[in-house]
């Protein structure tokens, strides 16, 4: 594709005043040529897209991938190389024949493919547990692995998975030690303690102040008090519901943030907005770029494997916004019970025994940070 002289020269001021180089012509129409080419690509692939999500909304059961084009494709599942009628393209992705007959018979369940970050194949586990094949064969016997297995023709297992949820003991959630985060009891921790914390000045960062939680309780002062606090503290925030923003518009107002904080409030009004507006992936890619998540109350209760520890207390202190199932953004391979007194530290304590899931506790001057696979209680 040709570029006019005029853009060209455009791009040779805007790469210099970036990286003080000076470029060629010659050189800037070749760099400029290959970055028009890349784009090109990326827009074929998200008409692709566009094409296939049409499709699968009058046919929700999907179809071979004779429909979704030529080449290979890596099934989702096994990762073998798939091509035409030897594949199958549903809304979680392309599986092979033996892969997607396991999610039609419900072997491998929809929740499980709907995060493709919380399930680890048999090569992740070797490689991050450093077992050998048999030793985990022998494990998931044993039952110190729980698995679910995708069978062959013949009935015998042909691939498993495994849910990080499910093997909370040996299997943290992926790429949870390049997780950035501050989970709090109370929001008062994040504006009085943090920035001495993180030794930052917080007036110099970009904050997104997710206030979601505050929608759906009887009495939002504790949001107001933070609110005015940082505008004390002249600090850089801007509010944010994301009840308010579509998918994509989210996306855009997070754009360039340092720091995502959730407030507390309605676990439950704050998770089925989390799974309407696919919050945890946004999340989960804005953690991978150094992005720091500080949540408070409901904002570290959401980032659990389950949100069960919200009921422990009050249990019909808010409305729970026809939430039946619990389960959490998986973030952290924990949960967190905040606000906990002596009297309230006494009365969980079945409940404690009752979980499969550690518990960590906070009172209201505690918090946990995360940084590079370690979590420090701090206070």
């Amino acid at each position: 594709m040709s570029i006019s002289d005029k853009y060209i020269q455009e791009f040779k001021k805007i790469y210099k005043d970036k990286y003080g180089e000076e470029l060629t012509d010659e050189k800037a129409r070749e760099m400029g040529e290959n970055l028009v080419g890349f784009f090109g690509i990326l827009y074929d692939l998200h008409v692709k897209s566009l094409k296939i999500e049409e499709k699968l909304k009058t046919r929700p059961n999907g179809f071979d991938l004779t429909e979704v084009g030529n080449g290979q494709y890596t099934c989702l599942i096994c990762g073998n190389q798939i091509q035409g009628k030897e594949g199958w393209r549903d809304k979680y992705g392309n599986k092979c024949l033996m892969c997607q007959k396991a999610v039609d018979d419900n072997k491998i369940e929809g929740w499980i493919l709907e995060d493709t970050d919380n399930w680890y194949k048999s090569w992740e586990i070797s490689n991050k547990l450093n077992l050998h094949s048999a030793t985990i064969r022998k494990m998931i016997r044993e039952g110190k692995l729980k698995a679910h297995i995708v069978p062959n023709i013949d009935g015998k297992p042909f691939e498993y998975l495994f849910v990080a949820e499910e093997n909370y003991t040996m299997l943290p959630p992926k790429d949870f030690e390049k997780r950035n985060m501050l989970l709090m009891s109370s929001g008062e921790f994040f504006t009085e303690k943090a920035p001495s914390l993180y030794k930052a000045d917080f007036s110099k960062l970009k904050i997104a102040y997710i206030n979601t939680a505050t929608k759906k309780v009887p009495d939002d002062t504790y949001s107001k008090k933070r609110i005015e606090r940082m505008k004390e503290l002249k600090w850089n925030f801007k509010i944010i519901d994301i009840a308010k923003f579509e998918e994509n518009k989210l996306y855009e107002e997070l754009n360039e943030i340092d720091i995502i904080y959730v407030e507390g409030g309605n676990t439950f009004h704050l998770l089925d907005q989390i799974r309407k507006k696919n919050f945890t992936q946004l999340v989960k890619g804005k953690l991978n770029r150094g992005v720091l998540y500080a949540g408070s109350s409901a904002g570290s209760y959401v980032v659990c494997p389950t949100i069960e520890m919200s009921t422990w207390t009050n249990p019909d202190k808010f409305d729970r916004c026809g939430i039946v199932d619990f389960r959490g953004m998986n973030l952290i391979p924990f949960i967190i019970k905040a606000h906990v007194t002596p009297k309230i530290k006494k009365e969980i304590q079945d409940k404690i025994k009752q979980s499969k899931f550690e518990v960590k506790l906070l009172t209201d001057k505690q918090a946990l940070l995360i940084h590079n696979g370690e979590v420090r209680l701090v206070d």
